[in-house]
């Protein structure tokens, strides 16, 4: 079924909730946007999300694997926790061989923890992300709908955000009362090309007093107000800059406004940010035209935490390929000891007092001498996405993917660990 929305809707609720907000948190805090070929600049949709993991000082981290074809089933790309991939199989935003590209959130509200809801508790049920059934079973957002229509119900609420090679771009918002479908394609529904989503519904059982993420979800709408204003087009760049904005969605605190010295020790509150301590990995996906081949879809992916990890592209191609400094064989990152050290470096706090979680060093992360770690971090990403860009144009332009794309994911192999090693400080 297709509903409308109000993309404000939460401030309807905001009075009552903004300081359950502030103070709880979803085990699985993810932030996700939508936005169709309609509101881009070249005309193919882009979808994005910030992965967070469970609240633990551990450093935590995604790979990129790769999952071949079988017998019915699609190949598929996505992002996994490596202790887990092997056993389970399970991704948590991904693409596949037809061009469906999918991403999720989980939606506390959408489950049996939200007592409001009516429902049979004795039918069947399915629980967990179910991303990987989507990408290997559904070429588009309308074969998402009909696998929904016969698949149990969820016990685990979510948020299933997908995009397609035919056009196609929604939400399904999926719960224990079945699911609701929000088209980004439909100006009813989205009428500047775009919908946002943390954790909690905004359908008919949405409820963010029981879901999380009333921040998130501010500031995301706000900074994609600001990409579309006076008619602006959306790119790639637009959206990873949400994945590490730094200015605070209720209390309007803004961490690069007057920063302080990178010669001082000085530490910032630094909780439900769109970034958070609990981010794993951040992921963008850029889609293709209806006509073009899935194999042009194109996935940036970091390592780790936004703030510290850089976007490396991955091609949709049949091989599967991945650059090392994502994934490889082992089910390890070369970043992976790198980005360790730099969290540590950014969160000095003892773990076990439970607190240093929520605090930063601002002047390690963004200082007034421009030398905090997220400032040099842009500085040499610029390189990747630049190339990144230009290589993609080349295949847009010839059709295809072609080995030119085993010449990047060399350097860029090198690249990113060479200048890693050079960002990764002594700590002080």
């Amino acid at each position: 079924m297709v509903v409308t929305i109000e993309r404000m809707f939460f401030m309807r609720h905001i009075f009552v909730s903004a300081v359950f907000g502030l103070v709880s948190s979803s085990l699985f805090a993810c932030t996700t946007t939508i936005v169709s070929g309609s509101a881009t600049v070249d005309g193919r949709p882009i979808i994005f999300k910030n992965a967070d993991g469970l609240e633990s000082w551990k450093y935590k981290y995604r790979i990129v694997v790769s999952s071949p074809a079988s017998k019915g089933k699609y190949a598929f790309i996505g992002s996994a926790k490596p202790e887990t991939w092997h056993r389970t199989g399970r991704i948590y935003a991904g693409m596949n061989e037809k061009g469906l590209i999918a991403v999720n959130n989980s939606a506390d509200d959408l489950s049996s923890k939200n007592k409001k809801l009516k429902f049979d508790e004795k039918a069947p049920s399915v629980d967990g992300n179910q991303i990987v059934q989507f990408l290997s079973k559904c070429a588009t957002v309308d074969e998402v709908e009909e696998y929904l229509k016969t698949a149990p119900k969820f016990s685990y609420g979510s948020s299933y955000g997908f995009i397609d090679a035919k056009g196609g771009a929604a939400y399904f918002e999926c719960g224990v009362c079945g699911y609701e479908r929000f088209d980004v394609t439909d100006p009813k529904v989205a009428p500047n090309g775009y919908l946002v989503r943390s954790n909690y519904a905004l359908g008919s059982h949405g409820d963010p007093q029981i879901g999380s993420g009333l921040a998130r979800y501010n500031r995301a709408c706000e900074m994609m107000e600001q990409a579309t204003k006076n008619g602006r087009k959306v790119d790639v760049k637009d959206l990873i800059d949400i994945s590490r904005s730094l200015k605070h969605g209720i209390t309007g605190v803004d961490l690069t406004e007057n920063p302080p010295s990178g010669k001082e020790e000085k530490f910032a509150y630094f909780r439900d940010f769109i970034p958070r301590h609990t981010t794993e990995v951040s992921s963008v996906f850029k889609g293709v035209k209806p006509g073009e081949s899935p194999s042009l879809s194109v996935g940036w992916f970091t390592s780790g935490n936004p703030l510290l990890a850089p976007y490396i592209p991955v091609w949709n191609s049949a091989d599967g390929k991945i650059p090392l400094v994502l994934g490889n064989p082992n089910g390890e990152i070369l970043l992976k000891k790198l980005n360790e050290q730099v969290k540590a470096y950014l969160f000095p706090i003892n773990a076990y007092l439970h607190e240093g979680v929520s605090y930063i060093r601002h002047d390690r992360l963004f200082n007034a001498e421009g030398s905090g770690i997220l400032q040099k971090l842009l500085k040499w990403e610029r390189e990747i996405l630049e190339r990144g860009e230009k290589l993609s144009a080349k295949f847009y332009a010839a059709g295809a993917v072609d080995d030119s794309r085993d010449k990047f994911n060399a350097w860029v192999d090198e690249y990113a660990l060479e200048n890693y090693r050079q960002m990764v400080p002594v700590a002080r």
